[in-house]
């Protein structure tokens, strides 16, 4: 079963434009790697978070490969200086993918979702239903919602310096999803559709909530 591995870094004031050199070097790198089948990076529109999604043929062969493909690792290692701090990392499978056939996107948002274990079930079931209501409404270009947890031992290679800057939540499963739109329209239809304000309502508060707008550099 694929397995999607999902690394989020935060930028330093000022060091935007370097980050993204960095990254770019990052995803070369990875490229060539033996059961990677696909890598892609994001920007946030501020320019402060690099979102990157590398899925892998299988837990097995992203365990052989982890200790020096680790997209985590890398970015600490190329763009350490330019971080805020130690780089967020969850190993995630797919649960859900939805594409609308011969529309392009012009709009992406990544969504992030910390919720403790005892919910999980209940969210993902509500969410569940929630995109499929959006996408019988033809309300989303594309979408996919992924399920996981924290990599354990995500690399710090800046001592202890970066080690009291990881992040202070460890909520249990977290959940990404990934939506896009072919256009603002579309984008206010989906947010403002009464099943979606109402689940979304319920998200907010069982879960702590990150929302990144995306552009793909």
């Amino acid at each position: 079963m694929e397995l999607l591995i999902v690394t989020l870094a935060h930028i330093r004031p000022t060091y935007e434009l370097d980050a993204q050199t960095q990254v770019r070097q990052v995803t070369e790198t990875l490229r060539p790697t033996p059961g990677l089948l696909g890598v892609r990076s994001y920007t946030s529109r501020d320019r402060r978070y690099h979102l990157l999604l590398t899925t892998w043929e299988n837990e097995e062969v992203w365990q052989k490969v982890r200790d020096r493909c680790s997209p985590a690792r890398l970015l600490q290692e190329m763009a350490g200086v330019q971080l805020m701090d130690t780089p967020e990392q969850w190993a995630m499978r797919y649960i859900w993918g939805y594409v609308r056939p011969a529309v392009s996107p012009t709009l992406a948002v990544a969504l992030l979702a910390r919720v403790h274990p005892e919910q999980a079930e209940t969210i993902e079931q509500h969410w569940l239903e929630s995109l499929h209501r959006q996408a019988a409404e033809l309300l989303m270009t594309s979408a996919f919602l992924a399920r996981g947890e924290e990599e354990n031992g995500t690399p710090a290679s800046g001592g202890k310096e970066n080690a009291s800057r990881e992040p202070a939540y460890r909520w249990g499963t977290v959940f990404l999803n990934f939506l896009t739109w072919a256009s603002e329209i579309e984008q206010e239809e989906f947010y403002t559709q009464p099943g979606y304000q109402n689940f979304s309502l319920q998200l907010h508060q069982a879960a702590l909530i990150q929302m990144l707008a995306l552009e793909q550099p």
